[in-house]
């Protein structure tokens, strides 16, 4: 009688963990979707505090230092280049709410080095986290196409419904390429559906016409047909298949989504061979020769994020740019102008050492280790393809989405490497 009740106190109290976990992950992902704020503090406190208790209960799995940098990468630079090197002093009043905002989001980043304590004992297997991405990729089809018909698929209203649209995009596709990756893990019949799936939900996407979500897809397709080709011939015909065929029915179909962007893109390149760049691709190779400029005047701590700015307001007021815009659209460029080396340095950080990590592991004997790994690589670099022409970072919800899936698939990493996975 006793060996029962403790057996079944031994199973459902690390599944009360699990669930409690779960909840708020799945709340995040749902305010993503309907493109509404939430307290994102909510889900950091709660790792944070199932994460000593974990620790003060002697229940602790040690970090691998790859993760500990990457968790820490933003809030250095951050933290020391407006904190420290007080940036954020020279912001007006009527701003420096808003940017302090921005600075101290970085926190609630830090928790996520204890996520495989968290996960492990737990019991949040890498499983849980792709069914919730599932239940989050079949909302996002309902919701978005909803919406998508709704308004016809015209581009000004989906940008204002979803406004932000492109960092929203940039989100939203990663839901879906991480369950393409997954698909490849998953055998029998149930791992050809997740596929499917997992393309309808990229499909959605990119009918919004968002064209600097599309850069970084490619990559993707390529890796995992490079990887999975040989062994897994079937899914990556599948795969391209329905990409050939969505391809084609767009191309085929009048006042197509699709090639009305990329048309309006030819036309865009076009203006600005004829040397007008009052158009969305001119309006970016404007911003970034200016970056140039701003990262000359101040190379290593950069002019601030308020610098840049001010900066496009005066080039608004000399009808240089149409619009005062607060970032450079470009991860790459707005940490060159804002932060200057330091920037740099932190954007490496965020991604060149995850991704040595991820291949570092790419080869395990594990599976699930080996997939994850794929899955993280495939994740960075079609999250950095896509900063090449949108600074999604200045935005709080996507910005907690990149660290925290990042993070998540680093920790289910470490942790089958070494054995310690309960999946």
């Amino acid at each position: 009688m006793f060996a029962h009740a403790q057996r079944l106190r031994n199973h459902l109290i690390p599944s009360l963990y699990s669930l409690l976990l779960s909840v708020p992950i799945l709340i995040f992902l749902r305010y993503y979707i309907v493109n509404r704020h939430m307290a994102y503090w909510r889900l950091s406190a709660i790792i944070l505090l199932l994460g000593l208790f974990f620790i003060l209960t002697k229940r602790y799995i040690k970090p691998n230092w790859q993760l500990c940098i990457f968790c820490l990468s933003g809030f250095v630079v951050y933290i020391v280049n407006y904190h420290v090197f007080g940036k954020l002093n020279v912001i007006p009043e009527q701003d420096y709410d808003y940017y302090r905002r921005i600075v101290d989001k970085y926190i609630l980043y830090l928790p996520f080095m204890l996520l495989p304590t968290v996960f492990f004992y737990s019991k949040f297997k890498a499983k849980h986290f792709f069914n919730l991405l599932l239940l989050a990729a079949i909302y996002l089809m309902v919701f978005v196409n909803y919406h998508d018909i709704k308004l016809a698929f015209n581009r000004e209203l989906l940008a204002e419904h979803f406004d932000p649209i492109i960092s929203y995009d940039i989100g939203a596709m990663t839901v879906g390429i991480m369950l393409l990756c997954y698909a490849f893990f998953v055998p029998g019949k149930w791992g050809y559906c997740l596929l499917a799936i997992a393309c309808l939900s990229l499909f959605t996407i990119i009918l919004h016409g968002s064209r600097g979500t599309w850069i970084g897809l490619p990559l993707v397709l390529l890796i995992l047909c490079w990887q999975y080709f040989k062994h897994q011939k079937n899914k990556c015909v599948l795969m391209l298949g329905l990409f050939t065929v969505f391809l084609s029915i767009n191309m085929a179909i009048p006042n197509s989504p699709i090639m009305n962007r990329v048309n309006r893109l030819q036309a865009e390149y076009q203006k600005i061979s004829q040397y007008s760049y009052n158009n969305s691709s001119g309006v970016r190779l404007m911003l970034w020769q200016n970056s140039l400029h701003l990262f000359r005047l101040s190379p290593l701590t950069g002019v601030g994020m308020y610098g840049i700015q001010q900066q496009n307001c005066e080039l608004k007021e000399q009808n240089i740019l149409p619009v005062c815009f607060q970032h450079q659209h470009s991860i790459v460029f707005q940490e060159m102008a804002a932060n200057g080396v330091l920037g740099l340095l932190g954007l490496f950080f965020s991604f060149i050492i995850p991704i040595g990590f991820f291949i570092r592991h790419r080869h395990h004997k594990d599976d699930l280790t080996r997939n994850l790994s794929i899955g993280g690589i495939c994740l960075l670099i079609y999250f950095f393809c896509s900063g090449l022409t949108e600074y999604y970072l200045f935005f709080a919800d996507v910005t907690y989405w990149f660290y925290f899936s990042v993070a998540s698939l680093m920790s289910f990493v470490h942790l089958n490497s070494k054995r310690l996975s309960y999946s």
